[in-house]
């Protein structure tokens, strides 16, 4: 049995490597090789099922017969063909004949997780760290289809390329690779991995992972001595001032400023979140010199920090 893409002619091969969706071709040619005349026949193949039903054909010694069928090939698959010719009937002397083709496809698997660099992989697929951890991005690729790859490329949902390398996958064998990169701002990442063939056949396979980054927020109350609005290292900090952390899906979180005038908000989510500052903790003969309650948000900034100041009254000491 013989498998082709041409459907015109039979193709001397009983192996080929095509892409997913390609119509192909089996053709099943049956030889007479003996004295004896053949005048009935059967045929059944494992795809397609009966290719004849009591087909009433003389084949005799040195005759050929032919008979195609097309299938349109989704993954790889082996087509066997079992022939049965009689000499007069089912009944009587028979002589029976199987042969197979098969069509290998390309097809691959990708797994990608995520995990703090020094683990082992593989990781999960989400994982929540602060801002500038080492991450590592686990990758690992199996080849599950029936042609060797040579040439791969991974790229993120931005188009980026993450990987490019030549390697040789064969069928069965699973290439792995970890991408080690600070954790910057979260999200979910789309990964495609593409495999090229040497027949120039390709396959792709695609994950996601999802980083959360938590960020630290450092509020500054100080002491604005210049009005200016604008806080600079010659100022200094409004210790044990009352400050509120808000957001609209979140429980508000109250703080006390240290000796510095700082207080600090750690392992926070990206959003919009309003600083407030308690009026009533600050030192009288203040005056507000920013805004307060102040917007701030989170993420754009790998260290984020807001200051909101209070103009001492120069007339008092």
């Amino acid at each position: 049995m013989y498998k082709r893409q041409d459907p015109s002619s039979c193709a001397s091969t009983s192996e080929i490597e095509v892409a997913v969706g390609t119509q192909v071709t089996y053709c099943t040619i049956v030889y007479n090789p003996s004295r004896v005349t053949l005048r009935l026949h059967n045929a059944d193949a494992s795809l397609s099922g009966s290719l004849a039903k009591q087909l009433p054909l003389v084949l005799a010694r040195g005759d050929r017969y032919s008979i195609s069928t097309t299938q349109i090939i989704s993954q790889s698959v082996v087509n066997v063909v079992t022939w049965t010719g009689y000499v007069t009937d089912e009944a009587g002397i028979y002589a029976t004949i199987t042969d197979s083709a098969a069509v290998h496809t390309p097809a691959l698997h990708l797994s990608t997780t995520v995990i703090s660099a020094g683990a082992a992989c593989p990781g999960t697929q989400a994982i929540t760290v602060t801002v500038g951890t080492e991450i590592t991005y686990c990758y690992a690729v199996t080849n599950t289809g029936m042609v060797p790859f040579q040439r791969h490329q991974l790229v993120d949902s931005t188009g980026h390329t993450v990987y490019s390398q030549t390697v040789t996958l064969l069928p069965g064998e699973v290439y792995d690779i970890g991408i080690t990169l600070p954790a910057t701002q979260s999200g979910s990442t789309d990964f495609i991995w593409t495999a090229h063939s040497m027949s120039e056949l390709v396959a792709s396979s695609s994950d996601q992972t999802q980083v959360t980054v938590l960020y630290p927020l450092t509020i500054i109350v100080y002491a604005d001595v210049d009005g200016n609005g604008v806080f600079d290292s010659m100022e200094s900090g409004l210790p044990a001032t009352i400050v509120t952390l808000s957001h609209v899906t979140r429980p508000p979180v109250v703080a006390t400023t240290d000796a510095t005038g700082r207080a600090t908000f750690p392992n926070l989510l990206t959003g919009i979140y309003t600083v407030t500052v308690d009026d009533t903790s600050i030192p009288i003969h203040y005056t507000l010199t920013t805004s307060n309650p102040l917007t701030v948000n989170i993420g754009l900034d790998p260290q984020p920090v807001a200051a909101i100041g209070f103009a001492p009254d120069p007339r008092v000491d």
